[in-house]
């Protein structure tokens, strides 16, 4: 277990860092997923392995996940995104942000404050 938390306060400090302001498309999701899924295999010592007949032998991820004492990857990152959430909202930066338009040529482009979960706009402003 000493290998989860060097991973959680070490780790995914650095990796995360600024994570709470990314736009993550689909693909860098599933990037991250795959380094997070490997490294809680790494600290369990569950490997994707090749068996004697040559087919493999793939440890489900969500108990490697829970063995290890990690949740998926992207409850950290909302975890991060709502914190900063509760700390902007009503604030009149975080206002403009929501009520700008694309720009020109800009079309189809995500902008952070979109992937925010939407339950939090319904709890009660603190002031």
């Amino acid at each position: 277990m000493g290998m989860g938390i060097f991973y959680k306060v070490i780790v995914q400090t650095v990796l995360l860092y600024g994570s709470e302001s990314w736009v993550i498309s689909k693909d860098q999701m599933r990037q991250l997923q795959s380094f997070h899924q490997r490294c809680a295999r790494y600290i369990t010592g569950r490997h994707i392995r090749e068996n004697p007949d040559g087919s493999w032998t793939h440890p489900p991820s969500q108990e490697v996940l829970e063995e290890a004492g990690l949740l998926p990857i992207e409850d950290y990152i909302q975890k991060r995104k709502d914190t900063i959430f509760k700390y902007a909202r009503g604030r009149p930066m975080m206002e403009e942000c929501r009520a700008s338009c694309h720009a020109s040529g800009s079309n189809g482009h995500f902008v952070w404050w979109l992937q925010i979960h939407s339950v939090l706009d319904s709890e009660p402003h603190e002031e």
